[in-house]
């Protein structure tokens, strides 16, 4: 049995940590429709970016975490809760990374990044108060040792805390029922081209 432990990220793990989970949302339906991945340095700039929201994200509060096997990192999942900082902490923050954003411009596919915006923007009449599963990923040598399925239960563990809602939508089917199975209900359901964007929660226990 493969022994598994969940932690908070730790500052320098924070690029190897977005580095599985870019390298793995490259075949995640949504973000595999929005950019361009046959262009050059699309992949690399996606990590630049993300690590600058994830330690925005970790000054605000909001918690990500790591799962290890063999202190080697084999999963991450990324937490939003609401921020508790000003509109200013906020600005000097996101002011930076939308900056370095700019490259991404060339890398999007405008069409289809204009409508997966609407199909992802975050659903109405989610159960108050809520945290948001923001994005999850397993890196492919240790999918099926129950990595993914550690890292939800320290999601609902952060959520059960407060009594809050865990919030997420997904673009993959499998995924829809993977969360399905751990107790998450359909709140919305938004088509948009080839795919269905699916808004889900599960409500504090």
């Amino acid at each position: 049995m493969v022994e598994i432990e969940c932690k908070p990220i730790r500052i320098e793990e924070l690029e190897k940590g977005i580095e599985l989970l870019m390298h793995s949302f490259k075949e995640e339906a949504i973000t595999s429709r929005a950019f361009d991945f046959t262009k050059e340095n699309t992949e690399q700039i996606l990590v630049k970016l993300s690590i600058l929201k994830a330690e925005a994200y970790l000054q605000s509060g909001s918690p990500i975490l790591v799962a290890k096997v063999n202190g080697e990192i084999a999963g991450i999942a990324i937490v939003k809760e609401k921020s508790t900082l000003t509109k200013r902490q906020m600005l000097d923050i996101i002011w930076p990374t939308g900056i370095r954003a700019l490259p991404l411009i060339t890398k999007l596919n405008w069409r289809k990044a204009a409508k997966l915006g609407r199909a992802i923007k975050e659903a109405e009449n989610i159960p108050e108060p809520f945290i948001t599963l923001e994005a999850i990923a397993v890196h492919p040598d240790y999918r099926g040792f129950g990595v993914g399925k550690a890292l939800m239960k320290e999601v609902q563990a952060i959520a059960a805390e407060e009594g809050q809602t865990i919030y997420l939508y997904t673009g993959d089917k499998k995924n829809e029922e993977i969360y399905r199975h751990l107790g998450y209900g359909t709140l919305e359901q938004r088509a948009v081209e080839d795919i269905v964007v699916y808004h889900m929660i599960k409500k504090a226990v």
